[in-house]
C-alpha cells in the first residue's frame, strides 16, 4: 500500500490489493485507497467529481476536511 493509516481501537482491518479495509465494532465498512492522478487533475478537481457523483446518487455531505501527509493531500469527507 502507498500510505498507511491508523485503525481506531475496536475496529478490524484486512487488506485488500491497493486498499485497506476498516470495519466498526457495529459493522460499517470504510476502504481506504489511494488512485493515480489520471487524467491529471489537481485536488479540488477529483474533489468536486466525487461530491457531483456521489450527490447525484442522494448522498448527503455532512463534513470536508482537507489534509495532508509527507507525500499526500486530499480532502476527508464524511457523507450520510
Amino acid at each position: 500500500m502507498p500510505f498507511s493509516a491508523q485503525v481506531p481501537e475496536g475496529f478490524a482491518s484486512s487488506s485488500e490489493g491497493k486498499s485497506l479495509l476498516i470495519y466498526s465494532p457495529d459493522g460499517l465498512k470504510a476502504e481506504i485507497k489511494t488512485e493515480k492522478n489520471y487524467p491529471r487533475k489537481d485536488t479540488s478537481f477529483w474533489a468536486e467529481a466525487l461530491k457531483t457523483q456521489l450527490e447525484g446518487e442522494w448522498y448527503l455531505l455532512a463534513d470536508e476536511k482537507p489534509f495532508s501527509s509527507v507525500n499526500l493531500e486530499g480532502i476527508c469527507f464524511t457523507w450520510i
